[in-house]
């Protein structure tokens, strides 16, 4: 059965794998987990992060208009 990781551990470790000067796979195995999956993990938040800077304003915008 997978591991299931909290949304919490999730953000510090993609936190850690952005912002620590070490390398994703140092990362990955100080932390236990797949490199894969870290991976997986920052893609994703770029991703979302990316989403909010590019949809949000759009949405708000429409949501302004009469």
């Amino acid at each position: 059965m997978a591991t299931r990781y909290t949304d919490e551990f999730q953000r510090d470790a993609v936190r850690i794998a952005t912002t620590s000067g070490l390398t994703r796979p140092q990362v990955s195995s100080d932390l236990g987990v797949g490199l894969s999956t870290l991976n997986k993990w920052v893609q994703k938040r770029l991703h979302d992060d990316l989403m909010i800077v590019i949809v949000a304003p759009v949405v708000r915008a429409t949501m302004a208009m009469p």
